[in-house]
């Protein structure tokens, strides 16, 4: 089986922006990292941050990419998913991109996801679809429900499913299992699938991802009983913040059974305030603190059936302060079956889509032809301009 280089990235939303770190109306949690920006542009980290994604499209090996926190942009602009989708096409003339925004009316104030993947080895779209996780995490006690992060699915030609989603961030539910997040993400799966009708090959599924596991409680991850994963202990790749970037003198120790390595950073001030993390109030910059050797949390993950190499950062050997996003990029070697190899997917490989014809269960298959590719793919655009 040859292998590919499977990758996730949260891009920053408010650097695309240009969004003030220092505004009296601040509210995101990048805005301490914006603080470090030492030029005039203040959208400079964010193109060094899309640089990044256009260097992973140079990579021979290279087959999909999750983005997150993406600005989603008409085909005129020079910023957000335009100009993504324009550069690494220049990079590599193969690559495909799907982004979608959970709220349309809300495009330009909210993020989007995105994925971009190698047509020559998945094929080209059959159907997309963005949801909500919306679930209510019973297990922790005071949980709230979650009715904002998005969850953005891609099925191709060749029978690839793809999935990016930017989960929600809890520091007491991350100390547990993420019990209900993991269970929502199954149950969004099965209905993306129901409703387009489509099969699952558990061969062809990677899903990635911002998952907030800043204690690297999810592996496996479970979809449809196939246990996807990813090889050794995902690195830490978040965050430039007060809470998760410090040295040894803030660093918290966490013991949770089977997990090593895990922690926190104090935000405590000498004088007994708070450094803000997220949400109203003034931002301070970290200065080394939030050196990206100081990252104290996992959570930025990619997965599938056959990993072939641990998950890392990308570029590796990271170190120093970042000037791209306050996240790092983090990229994992899988196998893929036969057929499916850089530049023989498309002419020699399978390209038949498998469908469902006994209804919501899915319980028999069959390939689709071309016309009903065409023409499901007419009524998922249809319906992703209604979304």
């Amino acid at each position: 089986m040859p292998d590919i280089i499977v990758g996730t990235y949260n891009m920053s939303f408010a650097g695309d922006q240009g969004l003030d770190p220092r505004r009296p109306d601040v509210y995101e949690s990048e805005a301490a990292f914006h603080l470090s920006n030492p030029g005039p542009d203040p959208r400079q980290f964010w193109i060094n941050a899309a640089d990044l994604v256009i260097a992973f499209w140079r990579q021979p090996n290279a087959g999909v990419i999750g983005l997150q926190e993406m600005n989603l942009t008409d085909p005129k602009s020079v910023s957000g998913s335009n100009y993504i989708e324009t550069k690494c096409q220049e990079a590599n003339p193969a690559v495909l991109m799907e982004t979608q925004h959970i709220d349309p009316e809300r495009a330009g104030t909210w993020p989007a996801l995105s994925i971009l993947w190698d047509s020559r080895v998945f094929g080209e779209k059959v159907a997309a679809q963005i949801y909500k996780l919306d679930y209510m995490p019973e297990e922790a006690a005071g949980g709230r429900a979650d009715k904002s992060r998005p969850i953005l699915f891609v099925y191709t030609t060749n029978g690839y499913l793809l999935c990016c989603l930017h989960g929600p961030n809890s520091d007491i539910i991350s100390r547990l299992t993420h019990r209900d997040m993991k269970e929502n993400i199954d149950r969004r799966t099965r209905q993306f699938l129901s409703e387009q009708g489509l099969a699952m090959n558990p061969e062809k599924m990677f899903f990635m991802g911002d998952f907030n596991d800043r204690y690297d409680a999810i592996n496996p991850l479970v979809i449809q009983g196939v246990p996807l994963t990813y090889a050794g202990k995902a690195p830490y790749s978040c965050c430039h913040n007060w809470d998760s970037s410090c040295s040894a003198a803030r660093y918290t120790p966490i013991e949770i059974p089977g997990r090593g390595g895990t922690g926190t950073c104090r935000v405590v001030k000498a004088d007994g305030s708070k450094y803000a993390l997220a949400g109203p109030g003034p931002r301070e910059p970290l200065g080394p603190e939030g050196n990206i050797e100081n990252y104290r949390y996992t959570g930025d993950k990619v997965f599938g059936l056959r990993p072939s190499g641990p998950l890392v950062l990308f570029p590796p050997g990271r170190s120093g302060p970042s000037r791209e996003s306050d996240h790092e990029m983090v990229i994992g070697m899988f196998e893929i079956p036969d057929g499916g190899s850089m530049g023989g997917a498309g002419s020699g490989g399978n390209n038949t889509a498998m469908r469902s014809t006994t209804g919501r269960r899915g319980t028999s298959f069959r390939k689709s032809s071309r016309n009903d590719r065409k023409n499901r793919s007419r009524r998922t655009n249809r319906r992703s301009r209604k979304n």
